[in-house]
């Protein structure tokens, strides 16, 4: 299974080792709001620990892989922070 096709209007991409939709991979101690769109899986916490080429995407397999164009991240990371629990 692949990601293709599912992309267009998509602001996160899908994972490129098994096709699942990927999130936004947050770095750092998160605040309260960051805990909650990880709680409901709209982010996911990486860690306090950042490399010098983080990986910014993560799957529900836990795959990770890096995004080249950062504002595509900072679009989903916006879009995921500011949505309401469904």
């Amino acid at each position: 299974m692949t990601g293709e096709g599912r992309e267009s209007g998509r602001v996160a991409p899908c994972c490129p080792r098994c096709g699942s939709d990927g999130v936004p991979l947050v770095y750092g101690l998160p605040g309260p709001a960051a805990r909650e769109a990880a709680r409901a899986g709209r982010i996911a916490l990486g860690g306090c620990r950042v490399s010098t080429d983080p990986a910014r995407w993560t799957c529900v397999r836990r795959h990770r892989w890096p995004e080249p164009d950062l504002r595509r991240w900072e679009a989903a990371l916006d879009a995921a922070m500011s949505a309401e629990d469904r």
